[in-house]
C-alpha cells in the first residue's frame, strides 16, 4: 500500500510528532527534517496552524493493485475511539467511476489502510449520516437520458458495496442533504442553474416512503412534487423559487437555522459572486444572509458549522473569478458576518471540499479537490481559540444566543457531559421550566435528562455566565444502550427552543 507521506513543516514535525509518537515519532521527524515536507496544494493562513498531507488520488490501496480514485469531495468521519476512525471520501466522477472510498486513520500514523467502498454511482457530492448510522451520499448532474442516476444513495458504513438509491427522495442534481433534528425532515439542494430547495418528509422515518416538497419563497410555502423522476421540472412548473447553483447546506444548532450556499453564475453580474441564504425552519422564511464580494469571499460551495455557530465556508470560484481574486480559500464566517481566511489554495485549479472535524475543533480533515497535483486529503491543526465567537453585538443577534449547550467528549463511547452555559432562568426568585432531552435525528425523544424550574444561580463559566452540567451515558429512558450514531441534545426553556448540540455516539 502506498499513500502520500504524512507531512508537516519540519519545525512542527520536530515537536508534535515526537510528543505524539515517542521514539517512532522521533525517527519519523528525523526523516522529515532530512527530506523536507512533501509539496502540498494548500497553505494555512492562521499563525501556528499546520497541515499534513494524508493521501492523494492515484495512491495504491490496500489490495496492492487498486488506485485511489480522483475528485475528492465530501468527507464523512466515523470515529472509533482514541482519536482513530474511518474517513469515507466521496468521488465526484461520472458513472460508473463515482462512489466512495474508505480510509482508516490512526492518530499515531495517519492513513493505514484504504479500499473502494462504493462503486457504480455517479458524481457523488455531499451528504450526512442517518439515524441508523448509515451514510447518505448525493448524485449530482444526472444525464438527461439516465433516469436511474441522480438520487440520494444510502451507504452501509461497515460493509463495502452495500448501498441503495432512495428514489422517494426524488431525482435531480443532488448536491447535499441534511436532517432537521427537531422534525426529522430532510432538506436537499439541487445544484443547477435552475436549482430548487427541496424538503423530504419521511413516513415513520423511512427513506423509501415519504413526501417531496419544493420551496416557494414569495409565499414562504411548499409545493408538493409527485413526479419524482423529473422533480426539478415539476417543482419549477408549480412555482418553486430557483437559484443559480444551490450547493452545500448545513443545520446550525446555535441559531436553529439552515444555511444554504449559492455558488452563483459568472455570466450573470448580479449573482457572479454567489451568496448565502438563511432558512428558518420554524417560521419557514428565507433571507439572503450574505453576498459574495470577490476580494474577501466569492462563490460559496461546501460548508460546515462549529460549536459556536461559525460557518466554515469553502470557495468554489470559477476560473474567471479565480483569475481576478486568486485561489480558492476556506473562510470562517461568524454569525456577525465577519470573515477570516483559514486556508488558501496554491493554484487556481483546485477547491476545498468536505471539512470534517476530528476529536476536537482544533483538528479537522479537508480535501483539496482537483488541484495541480490531483485531489489531496489533509489533516489540519489550528491553535486554541482560532474559531472563537464574534466580539461585540452582531447586527442581527442569533436567536437564543444567550444560552449555549456544549458536550464533551464528543464523539463519545460511554459517557458525555452536557454543559449549559448562559442565562437559563429569570432570576433568583423564580425561573422558567427548563427541559433537556436527547433526541434522534427523526426528532423522537430518546431520553429526558432534566426537567425543572431554573434560576440564574449556578457555577460560573469563563465568561462570567452560569453553568449547569448534566451527564448522558448513551442509554434510553428504559436504561438500554442506544445504537451508535448521531443524536441531539435539545434544550427548551419555558417550552421554547433554547439550544441544541449534535452528539456522535460510538461503541
Amino acid at each position: 500500500m502506498v499513500f502520500a507521506a504524512r507531512s508537516f513543516p519540519t519545525s512542527y514535525a520536530s515537536t508534535m510528532n515526537v510528543k505524539r509518537l515517542g521514539m517512532a515519532g522521533l525517527f519519523f521527524s528525523a526523516l522529515m527534517l532530512v527530506a523536507g515536507p512533501t509539496p502540498a496544494d494548500i497553505t494555512p493562513l492562521l499563525p501556528n496552524a499546520h497541515r499534513a498531507l494524508l493521501a492523494r488520488s492515484g495512491d495504491t490501496l490496500s489490495d496492492g493493485a487498486t488506485l485511489l480514485r480522483a475528485s475528492f469531495d465530501n468527507i464523512y468521519w466515523l470515529p472509533t475511539g482514541g482519536g482513530n476512525g474511518h474517513l469515507f471520501i466521496n468521488h465526484e466522477l461520472v458513472y460508473p467511476m463515482g462512489g466512495m472510498s474508505r480510509l482508516i486513520y490512526t492518530a499515531e500514523v495517519g492513513i493505514t489502510h484504504g479500499m473502494d467502498w462504493v462503486t457504480g454511482t455517479h458524481f457523488n457530492c455531499s451528504g450526512c449520516f442517518t439515524p441508523s448510522g448509515k451514510i447518505l451520499s448525493c448524485e449530482e448532474y444526472p444525464p438527461p437520458d439516465s433516469l436511474d442516476l441522480g438520487h440520494v444513495i444510502e451507504v452501509h458504513p461497515l460493509s463495502p458495496e452495500r448501498w441503495e438509491r432512495k428514489r422517494a427522495m426524488g431525482r435531480f442534481s443532488h448536491e447535499s442533504v441534511i436532517i432537521d433534528p427537531w422534525t426529522g425532515d430532510y432538506y436537499m439542494t439541487d445544484d443547477s442553474y435552475n436549482g430548487v430547495f427541496f424538503r423530504y418528509v419521511p413516513v415513520n422515518g423511512s427513506l423509501n416512503v415519504g413526501d417531496l416538497f419544493a420551496f416557494r419563497e414569495p409565499t414562504n410555502d411548499w409545493v408538493q412534487v409527485t413526479d419524482l423522476v423529473h422533480a426539478e421540472e415539476e417543482a419549477i412548473a408549480l412555482g418553486a423559487t430557483t437559484h443559480q447553483r444551490p450547493e452545500d447546506l448545513v443545520y446550525n444548532p446555535v441559531d436553529d437555522a439552515i444555511y444554504i450556499m449559492i455558488t452563483g453564475n459568472y455570466n450573470l453580474p448580479e449573482v457572479r459572486m454567489g451568496y448565502i441564504l438563511r432558512f428558518d425552519p420554524r417560521t419557514q422564511t428565507m433571507t439572503r444572509w450574505l453576498d459574495g464580494d470577490g476580494p474577501v469571499m466569492a462563490n460559496p460551495d461546501n460548508v460546515e458549522v462549529d460549536s459556536y455557530g461559525n460557518l466554515l465556508v469553502h470557495e468554489d470560484q470559477f476560473p474567471m473569478n479565480g483569475a481576478d481574486f486568486g485561489p480558492n480559500e476556506l473562510h470562517l464566517i461568524r454569525l456577525d458576518r465577519s470573515i477570516e481566511p483559514i486556508l488558501r489554495g496554491n493554484d487556481l485549479l483546485g477547491e476545498m471540499a468536505g471539512l470534517a472535524f476530528a476529536e476536537s475543533e482544533n483538528h479537522f480533515f479537508i480535501n483539496w479537490m482537483n488541484g495541480a497535483e490531483g485531489s489531496e486529503l489533509y489533516e489540519v491543526y489550528c491553535p486554541l481559540g482560532w474559531n472563537a465567537p464574534p466580539v461585540g453585538v452582531p447586527e442581527a443577534p442569533a436567536p437564543r444566543a444567550e444560552v449555549r449547550l456544549i458536550a464533551g467528549p464528543n464523539p463519545f463511547g460511554r459517557e458525555t457531559m452536557l454543559e449549559i452555559l448562559g442565562s437559563v432562568g429569570t432570576g433568583a426568585g423564580g425561573g422558567e421550566a427548563l427541559r433537556l432531552d436527547i433526541v434522534d435525528v427523526r426528532g423522537a425523544i430518546v431520553r429526558t435528562l432534566l426537567v425543572g424550574q431554573t434560576s440564574r444561580a449556578g457555577a460560573s463559566d469563563p465568561t462570567g455566565g452560569p453553568r449547569m452540567r448534566v451527564p448522558w451515558d448513551g442509554r434510553d429512558a428504559s436504561g438500554r444502550s442506544v445504537a451508535p450514531g448521531t443524536y441531539f441534545a435539545r434544550l427548551t426553556r419555558g417550552g421554547r427552543p433554547a439550544a441544541s448540540a449534535k452528539l456522535v455516539l460510538v461503541h
